[in-house]
C-alpha cells in the first residue's frame, strides 16, 4: 500500500527518499484535536490510515536520538502548510482569529 500526505496539495507519497510519515494521534484527543485544525480540511475526519509527511513539522518537532528513527514529539502539532491565500482569510475565521 502507497502512503500519501493527506495536507492540502502536498504531493509526498513514501518512495525511495526516505521521507517520514506520521500517523495520527487518536490515543492522544487534545493533541489530534490540534492536528486536524491545522490540516485545516472542511468535513473530513482522519482514518487510521491519514498520514501527514516529514515536511509540515519543524525539526524542534522530534526527539533528537542519534542513531533512532525519526520520532515525533508526543506534543508535536504540524505546523507547516501551504494554502492559497483565498482560503487564509476564512480559515483565520474557523480558527477563532
Amino acid at each position: 500500500m502507497v502512503i500519501y500526505c493527506v495536507a492540502f496539495e502536498c504531493k509526498n507519497q513514501q518512495d525511495k527518499r526516505k521521507l517520514s510519515f506520521h500517523g495520527f494521534p487518536f490515543k492522544r484527543p487534545d493533541i489530534l484535536e490540534l492536528w486536524i485544525k491545522a490540516v485545516h480540511r472542511e468535513n473530513w475526519t482522519p482514518s487510521k490510515t491519514s498520514k501527514l509527511c516529514a515536511e509540515h513539522f519543524l525539526p524542534t518537532h522530534y526527539l533528537d536520538i542519534p542513531g533512532a528513527a525519526r520520532l515525533l514529539k508526543p506534543d508535536a502539532v504540524s505546523s507547516i502548510f501551504s494554502f492559497p491565500k483565498h482560503l487564509l482569510p476564512k480559515m483565520l475565521i474557523l480558527a477563532g482569529k
